[in-house]
């Protein structure tokens, strides 16, 4: 079976008697359908596979812009009418077309009963498709499909292996790790144009080498971009195939190519980057962003061509003409060749980076590039030939795949896959490399050169991209949400609206009028945007809403419409007048069916008018860009015409939607503001910039581009003045006006939906006593940094939030930010760390919290919802307002499940989730617990007194050295050091690691501390200086917190270590209890030999009550489970005991000696044998403190019933 050639029965049923278990032929041709189809035309039953309950059928369909969507729907009613199977295979193949797809469907059916009839109904439809025939690329299917050979059973069942075989995931990963190999092998192998400085180290207080390593991976990543757009259009017939064709390209196009990696003295060979700078930067720059001919009205005069030989020096700067003559055997063939395929896009990707005016070379593009700048991207990069190298220090591990890395040519890699312009749906899934791939490669790629998360991205696939499923969840309840509160409409009518199934809807036209006014009203920002995973999928839900209530787009039309009237009409003078009467003219091309597909119009206005986005990382808004530019693109229908731009609309100018920004920082205003635009000069100028970034939105000339960008700037500093006329500071208004939304290379450090989008807060006016903001729907998954890595931003943090804490990580301030940006009523929805459910910074964002309107809490512990990394998270959907009196919120929790199942598992139960009353939430620890478990906490809580307030108890962490390996010695390094100085012995402590402690008792270890605390006199123990002097470089504080070697910056000495400690003498009590910070078991010890521990490990010391006493309470059932309301578990399962967590346990004091008996007898039988049964003992003690706090058999039973470890 060869699957480039084209359909033949015959062939694929010998195929599918290999391919398929029991696979049984009965050849069936449906002659009526009793249904209606919209492009089947003709139906084949080839037969059925019993063990799996999966019929394979045969489709033609009519379909000539392959409408997957539509194709489906008719393959989703013919399973339903003419199977009893909710399985199928079908070839869908197109009428005089020499492709064809192989589909794997499912749908949920159920039987409705309608009248007198019982007839069927589906849900929760999906298609997973391989193209094939005469020009797809089959490496996939053939490795999938043909060389794993015949179906086997995994887990019992074919039917496993048959979806692992459509998965797309499987590919992706597949892609990513290619993709991911060449990365860092192409990172040794480049260099790019301003390239960072010593001088630029030392202003932004960085070491020069990480610098380095970002530049050079932003512009890679860069240029991935830019070549994996082209690769996606080229999909559609927009991109020559010569371009990445090596012979054609050696023969016929370019006068010299080194596609083949050399060694030695040849090795400079290729460094001229000749395909790089002739081919992919002409077709960038040059091509893509420029217009075939000049446009019209003289707006726009460029036109493809190459730079003049003669008046050279008047095209400096013309970033839009053709460089790189020499390269070329006939320049003017190669300007014929882009102009018989490539539209002119616009939208802003292709734009030259470089300023050649001011001297700043960005992306290089000049036939005389400075001397000090260098460009070097070799040609074998993207053609090499397959060579294993050494990326085990890029990857963070050594193993025999990052060892010996197969690597090849950009180029080669991509011609072995198949791509699909089209993004997948929920239900509609092509096995392809979709345009999603670009934020799931990008994701992780950005994540690799992050500090904050390099180690973890290396190692992973796809960890860091939110999943589709929850995306699609996340999205779904969001605009549910919006539109039950904005509308009369009911939940009940509004669902099935974002249901992939075959009901039609029910609402009236007064309905469908209210529902897309308030759709184009709704404005849905994501904070924290990454690649565009929560923009993309409002787009696509948003898109497939308009499908179903408005199909022929007359009511979406009609609004488009409406508006652009109204401005004509209030248009003034008669230039205004004429370029809002072309906006009449674009939107009757953008619904042109002839022109576009409908989904077009729908996509251009939504993003137009409801989709924003903030990203701090210029390179991330960039790929949401990109991903709408290629959404727009896919629904045109591209022609042969170039004198018509070959059908292609140019595409908007998205910097205004998408913008860089530090999203949690706000600009400083005076606090009697209201607005930005509280005068009425104020607001005319605001008005008129607005208008002006509308225009820039649809721009498509460059002349027109630069006019609106030229008065954007003379509006900012207008508004400045006005703003420092108006009791704005001089800096905040300078800052607020220096924000240039089309410099895509800078970060602004503030964020202001005012000025950044021509937003203003609901009413246009801030109430101090009801805040309202810009936003219907905030939907995100805010980026988690630790708060040990937040010290920097600390002091700004704590200005600008409410709820700042110094333990609280990044995720947090985002909740209180969220809820900032809604207006009254608005949607928060945030997948994020569970972690402030039980921590005590969490207190003030439970407090927040409990006070909204919560809508769904979605519980995840120690679940894969990132593939590859175990974490608790959690979906918040919260609604901007006061909680409801007796509401009552979705909740599920999901708990330890890997990424494959939990996706099964999400699925699965979304229709069943269960609830939980708001009333029990407030500020205290959110456990979720039943009532009957709310009140047995009330009741350990009623007569017991907290931990931390019981005379004369103290708690304490484990040492802090800064530098373990210098402090913490072996036995057999302690005895040299004392033999060698006996006065050593004072200063070296015995010592116990978190991981030696066990339950009741503790294992020894061969670990000794030198405690050289502070104020110790180091030439008192002259050996010991000797030997940590060798340690010197990793000792000495840092003199700032960039040093590359040293402890962090402090008031101490070299010798000494990290922390003060002044509370050493606590480990030297006769007898203490000792536990680890993290521990896979509830496990605390006793010790009465003066152990010190580190900073995993935590002491606790008591003067009057018994220690012994506290030691049976503390490992005991009871505060195990009570553990469980107020403590938090790591993502991998284990107890997290932090001194706070163990401080808050509620003791009672009273009738101490029996336990103390019973711990006696506990420790003497674990001190002849660790391995000692003394369950008994400690089922009395368990006994013990239930008697002791008061519980009923009840009661009991629910504390021995829950999980316990």
């Amino acid at each position: 079976m060869n699957f480039n050639n084209p359909y033949n029965r015959a062939d694929f049923l010998g195929f599918l008697r290999e391919f398929l278990p029991d696979f049984i032929a009965d050849e069936k041709r449906y002659k009526n359908f009793n249904f209606t189809t919209r492009y089947t035309i003709d139906a084949t039953k080839l037969g059925t596979c019993q063990n799996m309950q999966l019929d394979v059928f045969e489709i033609t369909h009519t379909s000539t812009h392959d409408a997957r969507v539509g194709i489906a729907q008719d393959a989703f009613k013919l399973m339903l009418h003419k199977s009893y199977n909710n399985r199928a295979l079908i070839i869908f193949k197109q009428e005089n077309s020499s492709q064809y797809r192989f589909s794997l469907l499912q749908i949920e059916a159920a039987p409705v009963k309608d009248s007198s009839r019982i007839t069927r109904s589906f849900s929760n439809p999906r298609r997973y498709s391989f193209l094939l025939g005469e020009g797809a690329h089959v490496k996939t299917p053939t490795e999938f499909l043909l060389k794993k050979g015949e179906l086997t059973q995994k887990d019992g069942d074919y039917f496993n292996d048959l979806q692992e075989r459509f998965s797309v995931e499987v590919l992706t990963k597949q892609f990513y790790k290619k993709l991911s190999d060449w990365y860092f092998w192409a990172l040794k192998h480049v260099e790019f144009p301003s390239k960072p400085t010593a001088k630029k180290a030392h202003a932004e207080n960085k070491p020069l080498e990480d610098l380095i390593k970002e530049h050079k991976a932003t512009n890679v990543i860069r240029m991935l971009t830019r070549i994996l757009f082209v690769w996606f259009i080229k999909q559609k017939g927009l991109i020559p195939e010569e371009l990445f064709d090596e012979d054609k390209l050696k023969n016929d196009i370019l006068t010299e190519l080194n596609p083949i990696k050399q060694t030695g003295l040849f090795s400079e060979t290729g460094k001229d980057s000749v395909y790089y700078k002739a081919i992919l930067q002409n077709l960038f720059f040059a091509s893509l962003n420029c217009p075939i001919t000049p446009q019209s009205d003289d707006e726009d005069k460029r036109e493809r061509s190459f730079r003049r030989d003669a008046n050279y020096g008047d095209d400096f700067g013309n970033d839009w003409l053709f460089r790189h003559r020499k390269y070329f055997k006939n320049p003017e063939k190669f300007v014929e060749l882009i102009n018989s395929k490539v539209p002119f896009l616009n939208g802003g990707l292709f734009e030259c980076l470089d300023d050649k005016h001011n001297k700043i070379y960005i992306d290089g593009f000049t036939d005389n590039l400075p001397k000090d700048e260098r460009l070097i991207v070799p040609d074998y990069i993207f053609f090499g030939r397959d060579e294993n190298v050494d990326l085990s220090d890029d990857y963070g591990e050594e193993t025999p795949q990052t060892k010996q890395a197969s690597v090849k040519g950009l180029i080669n890699i991509l011609k072995t896959y198949n791509f699909t312009v089209e993004e997948n749906t929920p239900a509609e899934v092509e096995v392809a490399l979709d345009p999603e791939l670009l934020g799931k490669v990008f994701e992780n790629l950005l994540a690799s050169f992050n500090p904050e998360t390099k180690t973890t991205a290396r190692k992973q696939t796809g960890s860091f991209y939110t999943p589709r499923e929850i995306v699609n969840y996340m999205v779904d309840e969001s605009l549910i949400a919006y539109f039950k509160g904005k509308t009369s409409i009911e939940e009940e009518q509004i669902r099935p609206l974002f249901q992939y199934t075959d009901e039609e809807h029910n609402l009236t036209e007064t309905q469908v009028n209210e529902l897309i006014n308030a759709l184009y009203h709704c404005k849905i920002l994501d904070p924290a945007c990454g690649s565009g995973a929560f923009p993309m999928g409002i787009l696509q839900k948003l898109v497939h809403l308009l499908q179903k209530v408005d199909p022929e787009n007359h009511y979406w039309e009609k609004v488009q419409k409406e508006k652009a009237q109204l401005e004509i009409q209030q248009a003034l003078d008669t230039e205004d007048k004429k370029e809002r009467e072309n906006r009449l003219i674009e939107i009757n091309n953008a619904f042109d069916i002839s022109k576009n597909r409908p989904d077009y119009a729908r996509k251009l206005f939504l993003i137009e008018n409801c989709i924003y986005g903030v990203d701090i990382q210029p390179i991330a808004t960039q790929i949401s860009k990109l991903r709408f530019f290629i959404s727009l693109v896919v629904d045109q229908n591209n022609d042969t015409d170039k004198d018509n731009n070959f059908g292609i609309i140019p595409l908007p100018n998205l910097e205004t939607k998408f913008v860089t920004a530090n999203t949690l920082i706000g600009i400083n205003r005076p606090e009697a503001q209201l607005s930005l635009f509280d005068t009425e000069e104020i607001q005319k100028l605001q008005e008129e910039l607005r208008v002006c970034r509308h225009k820039i939105f649809g721009a498509k000339t460059k002349k027109t581009k630069q006019k609106y960008r030229k008065l954007d700037k003379e509006l900012r500093i207008k508004i400045a003045d006005e703003l420092k006329n108006n009791g704005w500071g001089s800096e905040d208004a300078d800052n607020l006006a220096g924000w240039d939304p089309y410099d895509q290379n800078s970060s602004s450090p503030f964020f202001d939906p005012e000025w950044m989008f021509g937003l203003q807060r609901e009413n246009g006016q801030l109430n101090s006593a009801e805040q309202s903001g810009y936003f219907d729907v905030v939907i995100a998954n805010p980026p988690y940094v630790e708060a040990k890595k937040l010290k920097h931003i600390a002091s700004t943090l704590k200005e600008c939030f409410l709820i700042y804490s110094g333990t609280a990580d990044l995720s947090i301030y985002f909740i209180e930010k969220g809820l900032d940006l809604l207006k009254r009523n608005g949607v928060l929805c945030y997948i994020t760390t569970n972690k402030f459910f039980n921590t005590i910074y969490g207190e003030p964002v439970r407090e927040l919290l409990s006070k909204q309107n919560i809508n769904h809490i979605i519980n995840f512990e120690q679940v894969e919802v990132f593939e590859g990394i175990l974490v608790s998270s959690v979906i918040l959907n919260i609604q901007n307002c006061h909680s409801e009196k007796n509401n009552k919120f979705i909740y599920e929790k999901f708990h330890k499940l890997k990424a494959k199942e939990f996706k099964v598992n999400f699925l699965e139960r979304q229709n069943s989730f269960g609830s939980y009353q708001q009333k029990y939430l407030d500020k205290n620890e959110w456990s979720f617990a039943d009532v009957s478990e709310l009140l047995l906490k009330e009741k350990i809580e009623k007569n017991a007194i907290n931990l931390k307030n019981i005379d004369g108890v103290s708690v304490y962490r484990g040492v802090t050295t800064g530098f373990n390996p210098a402090f913490i010695i072996s036995d057999e390094k302690k005895e040299e050091l004392i033999n060698k100085d006996t006065n050593n012995a004072v200063v070296i402590k015995n010592m116990l690691q978190g991981r030696n402690i066990r339950k009741w008792y503790y294992n020894e270890n061969d670990e000794n501390l030198i405690f050289t605390r502070r104020g110790i006199k180091i030439a008192d123990y002259p050996i010991l200086e000797s030997y940590l002097l060798q340690f010197f470089n990793k000792l000495k504080p840092k003199t700032k917190s960039t040093d590359e070697e040293g402890r962090k910056p402090g008031n101490y000495k070299w010798f000494e270590i990290l922390d003060n400690t002044a509370y050493y003498k606590h480990f030297e009590k006769s007898e203490k209890i000792i536990w680890g910070l993290t521990t896979d078991k509830w496990a605390f010890a006793y010790d009465d030999k003066q152990h010190y521990l580190p900073s995993n490990g935590y002491i606790l010391t008591s003067d009057n009550v018994p220690v012994k006493y506290l030691l049976g309470l503390l490992n005991s059932k009871l505060l195990q489970y009570y553990f469980g309301f107020i403590g938090v578990m790591t993502a991998g399962g284990a107890y997290t005991l932090k001194a706070a967590t163990i401080e808050a346990l509620p003791i009672v004091v009273s009738n101490e000696q029996p336990i103390i008996s019973l711990v006696n007898q506990i420790l003497s039988a674990k001190k002849e044998n660790p391995q000692a049964d003394t369950s008994d003992w400690e089922n009395e003690i368990d006994q013990l403190v239930y008697q002791l706090y008061g519980l009923t058999d009840e009661e009991i039973a629910i504390v021995e019933g829950s999980e316990t470890t």
